[in-house]
């Protein structure tokens, strides 16, 4: 079977699967795209069929950019893992958790900000963040338990603006997807 055709049965196969409502891929080869698809619907309820210039939320992806920022960070001698998060951001309630409890999902941070950001879609830049952040709770005492937090890496975002002195987007542009 034709490399183009293996490709797209093993989308078709992953989106099946995946029960995925759309999947994109392409293939690089000398820093080149030699092969791309997308199949399915990139926007169910409109019927709008996925495309390879379609563009999609990336979600949790951006966790992976926080921790490597942080790490780099760490290699530069500019944070330690062991620091409380009020190190970097005074103004934090809840400031004890360390950065590496916050990066394993350690904290006992609960696991959104506060509000309702998933029922609204709107999500609080730093200032509106660390305003309401004493609403949030402390739902497991640290190191207890493994608790997925979205609070937690948003606030390891605003770590890597304040340590680095760029705005997170920037640094990630620069320090991590540039190179």
């Amino acid at each position: 079977m034709p490399a183009p055709e293996r490709f797209r049965r093993l989308l078709l196969e992953a989106q099946s699967e995946g029960r995925l409502p759309s999947v994109s891929a392409a293939v690089f080869r000398g820093g080149e795209v030699v092969w791309d698809a997308a199949v399915g619907l990139a926007d169910v309820e409109e019927g709008v069929q996925a495309t390879t210039g379609s563009q999609y939320a990336i979600a949790s992806i951006t966790k992976t950019f926080t921790a490597a920022s942080v790490l780099q960070l760490r290699d530069a001698g500019k944070l330690d893992l062991e620091d409380p998060l009020a190190r970097h951001i005074p103004e934090a309630a809840h400031g004890a958790p360390t950065l590496r409890r916050m990066l394993s999902h350690a904290s006992g941070l609960q696991r959104e900000p506060p509000g309702e950001v998933w029922e609204s879609l709107r999500f609080p830049g730093e200032e509106e963040l660390l305003e309401t952040f004493a609403e949030a709770e402390q739902v497991l005492p640290p190191s207890t338990a493994w608790h997925y937090s979205n609070l937690a890496y948003a606030l390891l975002g605003h770590v890597v603006s304040h340590v680095s002195g760029t705005p997170y987007h920037e640094y990630v542009r620069e320090q991590v997807l540039e190179p």
